[in-house]
């Protein structure tokens, strides 16, 4: 290699091995924490933290969850109704149990697994073997359980997986972000994360850190750090036992292949739990963050994909030093893993390998610009906003292998990228990918995974899990149901054991041919109190019990409080976030509390978040995870235990428009509460700090519970930062509804009631550019969202909008509050809709306001209004106050309507007069007015209709002209005959919304 070449990728992992060494730092210091309290860790089982819940002195509680997770009852007979309240888990199947996992870490944990994995709570099964006949018994059990598993094989190269710094960087910010570290101990401490740290280029646009050495840890901290890790559930060697892929897929989905397994589903995306499976595993990659270990050439180009907005700085400086979205090595390079078609960029990096010395040309063609780097010389200047534009840089090129850099970018538009060479020997072609390579290292246990089965140590091994009881925890095969008796219980009943006597399973000279399990006295103290307290009651464990029980079993304890239990303890406290800068305080990122969940929550809001991961805190970095199997379990006794028996199914109130009206005042910043300063609404990001979304209140909450809440939020959930508009149960804002307490918040509450379908608040949505009616309409004549591109818009002083299609010769929407925001339009090219400003958005069906039907009954509505059928648009007329009247024909028959706004004390209603008349005077009884189309129609008396729970209108027409409401492909229509009288029919609706 030449000393140009070296120089240049020297530089380039310069600082990649930089960014690292801090981290290598401290997981130095964390490996030697972790062998001075080895001793200590190896003394007892940690299946669950300790046992130990924030407020909790119950021995039982912690005895109950011992018995549950070690499956004490597996071997030792009990009462059916302690086996059910226990909910023991199976142990691992051998089906899975060493699928993807290396013989050598096998081996190493039968033989010593509290040396191989400290805290497990799986026994010693060899303590009393002699040593002459261990390591036999070892090799004949671990190619038993490899055979029951599927064999196993070496991991060729091409199937490993190439260590990316960038993934394992944002696996270690998921792995103490995303939730974790709530079980499992903290790799880093938090203050790792605070740090800001300046970027600078590198070959890989990495991040540079200061080459200090970090500052010694003093022995509190040490101690605080040995005793966070005694309480968490253990990981273990996990870069000796298994593949990122085989970590990954069961991050992404824990149950798939062990249904039995406690570890509960985080929602991890694919590339999330690889990202996480890669940092765990980054032992099997040195190379990464050791400046002393080797890289290895491995196949394939590696990629960073950006993307920016168009508001931006944008390109190139992103593609220079930001942060990618997402990173990875691709055979050949190309653009498919881009993840949408403008707005972003790659950068390229690896070698690519000359095998002959000579002339050599290469090419990029691009849409929009491109760069190409080779041995730090820029070679293809291809930069700019263009379409496909080819061009290319030639250099002499000795054999062997020369580092690269390709950036690209597409701001909009088409997008394009193809590179080439050419040389001697070969024409111009796309660069193969036999040429292209990368350093770095491939990923692969740190112990061999290929294992030669000997058959005749399958059948002895087969023996040897039979006599040791294996199966009563990890199940039969289909060799030991044959060959050998279920093995059969323990002769001592569970409620009969006494943990105290000399050679028990949970002693230190455990008996032969008995499991020993490293319990300390404090566990033995706490299954004996559980023992002692199940004997002493005659009566089944109440709801309150088993639901306690079974929280802390799955580890609920861990985030959340109840009944002054829970809640992360200190030093994991500071790992909860939150997302963004949202200043929330601890409402923010801490869980929040489940005192009287099952009377707060819907059942069905219990059982969307248990069973399916709900979220309702976007903010919050931690993820509520998915419990599938014990989703219902716990949502039934949440509610028994909270006496809300009928939780869940309060009966549905119908949509009172006008108490909605109100409710929705209350809850804007104009001349309301100012709900939304704090909280979002659906997709509308709040006036200030992003607290939950209103539109999820009525989904998630009791309509009791939230009345109550409001009245006295501290009440609830003490050091909130939720103000009370209602101290003492009077209300603050005395002008709506005459300050009625319990009318406001029915009316705020009916309101929300809508959801996602509920109209932003006032003073929520601001336009750029309002167009304002003052003392007279306005009138706006373009592309309006919903009413196609010939829209008219009118807005009137009553603040009453609506837009017209003159395309479809309909109306096609009213809205109320705020007109229209011009800035799309008279801003830049101003392409594209521009919906309404304001609220109360209503849309009418597409299809012209009048057609000609031959059967009411079955004949559709037309789609369009078309030339053809005899269709026209005429124009219309203004008023002195610029309110339009709207002209339109069918053949000879002409229609005039016009919309009159009028205020209401709170939205203004509009009166819309329609008149039809016919050249010839006659009447066409194939003529109909379509005055309403939705999922619910239905009369309301006085000649008025509900529509859709949303919208009252009220009808007049012309004596003889009865309206009618009819079904049609799936949905209804509230239908007008047009009846002439003299040649002409009127229509009056008054619509109320």
């Amino acid at each position: 290699m030449t000393p140009k070449i070296n120089n240049f990728l020297r530089h380039s992992f310069k600082t990649m091995r930089k960014q690292n060494r801090a981290q290598v730092r401290f997981l130095s210091w964390l490996a030697i924490g972790t062998l001075m309290s080895g001793a200590q860790l190896s003394a007892e089982v940690t299946v669950h933290p300790k046992g130990a819940i924030n407020g909790a002195d119950s021995k039982a509680l912690a005895g109950g969850v011992l018995t549950a997770e070690l499956q004490c009852v597996r071997c030792h007979a009990a009462p059916g109704q302690i086996v059910s309240f226990l909910n023991t888990r199976s142990a691992p199947h051998l089906e899975s149990l060493g699928k993807n996992v290396s013989p050598g870490w096998i081996r190493d944990f039968i033989g010593d697994p509290y040396k191989t994995k400290a805290g497990t709570g799986h026994p010693d099964m060899f303590h009393s073997v002699a040593k002459t006949d261990r390591s036999e018994k070892i090799e004949n059990l671990t190619h038993f359980i490899k055979y029951s598993s599927g064999g196993a094989e070496e991991i060729a190269d091409k199937d490993a997986v190439g260590a990316d710094p960038y993934q394992m960087e944002t696996g270690r910010r998921l792995f103490h972000q995303v939730g974790c570290v709530a079980c499992h101990a903290p790799q880093e401490p938090m203050s790792a994360f605070a740090k800001q740290e300046s970027a600078s280029e590198s070959f890989f646009g990495l991040q540079d850190l200061e080459d200090e050495d970090q500052p010694a840890e003093d022995e509190a901290a040490q101690s605080e750090w040995k005793n966070l890790e005694n309480q968490s559930i253990p990981l273990g060697n996990l870069a000796k036992k298994t593949t990122v892929a085989a970590l990954a897929e069961y991050l992404q989905d824990p149950k798939a292949n062990r249904p039995w397994s406690r570890m509960p589903n985080l929602g991890l995306t694919e590339r999330e739990a690889r990202s996480i499976a890669m940092y765990l595993l980054r032992e099997q990659a040195p190379g990464m963050y050791d400046p002393n270990a080797q890289l290895n050439k491995i196949a394939g180009v590696r990629y960073q994909y950006f993307e920016t907005s168009a508001q931006t700085a944008g390109f190139p400086a992103i593609l220079e030093s930001g942060e990618p979205k997402k990173t990875g090595i691709l055979a050949t390079i190309g653009i498919d893993a881009r993840e949408r078609q403008e707005n972003f960029g790659f950068r390229f990096t690896g070698m690519v390998r000359i095998r002959e010395t000579g002339q050599y040309t290469f090419y990029t063609a691009s849409d929009d610009g491109s760069e190409f780097y080779i041995n730090g010389e820029h070679l293809v200047k291809n930069g700019g906003d263009h379409g496909r534009t080819e061009k290319s840089g030639s250099m002499h090129l000795n054999a062997g292998d020369h580092p690269f850099i390709l950036t690209y970018y597409n701001r909009g538009g088409g997008f394009e990228l193809d590179v080439y060479y050419e040389g001697p020997g070969i024409e111009k072609q796309p660069i193969p990918a036999n040429a292209l390579f990368n350093l770095g290292q491939q990923m692969k246990p740190t112990a061999p995974m290929a294992m030669e089965i000997n058959p005749d140590r399958i059948q002895a091994g087969a023996k040897v899990y039979s006599q040791l009881q294996c199966v009563n925890c990890h199940g039969s095969t289909t060799i030991t149901a044959k060959s050998w008796e279920y093995p059969k219980a323990a002769d001592t009943p569970f409620l009969e054991l006494d943990l105290e006597s000399c050679g028990s399973c949970v002693d230190a000279l455990a008996g032969p041919d008995k499991p020993k399990y490293n319990w300390s006295s404090e566990q033995r103290q706490s299954v004996a109190h559980f023992i002692a307290s199940v004997k002493s009651s005659k009566e089944v464990p109440t709801a309150q019990a088993q639901l306690t029980h079974r929280m802390a079993q799955l580890n609920c304890f861990a985030c959340h409080q109840r009944g002054g239990l829970g809640g992360p303890s200190d030093l994991r406290r500071e790992y909860f976030q939150t997302l963004g800068e949202a200043d929330l305080g601890d409402e923010g990122r801490i869980p929040p509390l489940l005192e009287n969940a099952g009377a707060k929550l819907k059942k069905s809001w219990l059982m969307e978040v248990l069973n399916e991961g709900a979220k309702a805190r976007p903010y919050m970095a931690t993820r509520m995870p998915k419990f599938e199997q014990d989703a219902a379990f716990l949502v039934n006794h949440f509610v028994t235990v909270d006496h809300q028996s009928g939780a869940g199914s309060e009966p549905a109130e119908d949509y009172d428009i006008t108490a909605g009206k109100y409710g929705r005042k209350l809850v804007g910043a104009v001349n309301g509460l100012s709900c939304v300063t704090c909280h979002t609404f659906g997709e509308y990001p709040s006036l200030g700090i992003p607290a939950m979304s209103l539109t999820l209140m009525e989904r998630r909450l009791n309509k009791s519970w939230f009345k109550e809440y409001m009245v006295d939020p501290a009440r609830f959930r003490p050091g909130t930062r939720m103000p009370s508009f209602w101290p003492d149960g009077k209300a603050a804002n005395k002008e709506v509804l005459d300050g009625n307490t319990s009318k406001q918040l029915d009316a705020i509450w009916m309101y929300l009631s809508r959801g996602e379908e509920a109209d932003p608040p006032p003073g929520l949505v601001q336009g750029q550019m309002e167009i304002v009616a003052s003392n007279e309409a306005v009138i706006y004549r373009h592309f309006i969202q919903d009413a196609g591109s010939r829209a008219i818009g009118v807005g009137y002083p009553e603040k009453a909008n609506l837009a017209w299609d003159a395309n479809q010769l309909r109306l096609a929407l009213i809205w109320h509050g705020p007109f229209i925001d011009a800035a799309r339009h008279r801003i830049g090219r101003g392409t594209g809709y521009e919906g309404p400003l304001g609220n109360n958005v209503r849309k009418f069906a597409t299809g012209p306001n009048f057609a000609m039907l031959e059967n009411p009954e079955t004949t559709p509505w037309p789609d369009t209004a078309e030339k053809s059928a005899g269709y026209e648009m005429r124009g219309y007329l203004l008023d002195d106050v610029r309110r339009p009247t709207f002209l339109y024909s069918l053949g000879d028959i002409q229609f005039s309507e016009k919309f009159t706004a009028t205020s209401q004390a709170l939205d203004a209603t509009f009166k819309r007069d329609l008149i039809v008349k016919s050249s010839a005077g006659t009447s066409d009884k194939k003529l109909w007015f379509r005055a309403a189309a939705g999922s619910e129609i239905e009369a309301s008396g006085n000649g008025g209709y509900r529509i859709d729970q949303s919208m009252i209108i009220q009808l007049k027409s012309t004596p003889g002209s009865r309206p009618v409401i009819r079904s049609i492909n799936g949905q209804k229509e509230l239908l007008v005959p047009v009846r002439f009288s003299n040649g002409e029919f009127k229509i009056t609706q008054e619509i109320l919304w």
